[in-house]
């Protein structure tokens, strides 16, 4: 049983690779959910325990003098409040999207598009244990090219889950994920917040 579990696990995870809009239909039709549950679910753990790694960022301005203010910076630098951030903005940011998708017309199918959007922590959690061991032999310039193009691989594969999971158009698939996004990743914890499962997927970044 365990190794049939395990089996299915992995092939979500090679589905999502290789065939992600596969997946997505899969789970439009209400597939998947354990699997996908899991993966994202070891994606949650293992960014977390990874936040013990990280350094706590030093305050990048002296510009605020409020004490107060300068409390609330250090609190939100803390790895383990940026992994709480990122996790609890990423569904804030899923939930905007399918209000944006019901906007738009679409089915807004809420279950099927959430998760969709979870299913890409599969990918997540095989590029943070093949980063790790990239850290030591590739250069740092070159490790954060790798990084954003694995942060734009996965929103390709983000707005192929709305498109197939919403039956709406490219176009407005696009604004219903760059709408938010525009908000939200420069107002919580970045790129990180479209992907937490990606979450110092690059310690040098």
């Amino acid at each position: 049983m365990a190794d049939r579990s395990l089996a299915s696990v992995l092939y979500l995870v090679r589905g999502i690779i290789f065939s992600p809009n596969k997946v997505f239909k899969q789970v439009a039709k209400g597939g998947d959910t354990k699997e996908i549950f899991f993966i994202f679910t070891m994606g949650a753990i293992l960014t977390f325990a990874k936040s013990f790694l990280v350094e706590q960022g030093a305050l990048a301005s002296t510009f605020f003098v409020e004490e107060k203010i300068i409390k609330l910076l250090a609190f939100v630098s803390i790895p383990q409040v940026i992994w709480i951030i990122g996790y609890g903005g990423y569904f804030l940011f899923i939930f905007c999207i399918l209000a944006l998708c019901k906007l738009f017309g679409a089915k807004a199918q809420g279950k099927s598009l959430v998760f969709s959007l979870m299913s890409i922590s599969g990918l997540g959690v095989v590029i943070q244990i093949l980063f790790y061991g990239f850290q030591f032999f590739i250069p740092k310039e070159l490790l954060s090219i790798c990084t954003y193009l694995v942060f734009f691989w996965v929103i390709l594969l983000s707005l192929s889950a709305i498109k197939s999971t919403q039956a709406i158009s490219l176009p407005k698939s696009l604004l219903c994920f760059f709408i938010p996004a525009v908000f939200f990743i420069p107002f919580t914890v970045g790129l990180p917040v479209v992907a937490p499962y990606l979450a110092w997927v690059n310690f040098s970044w």
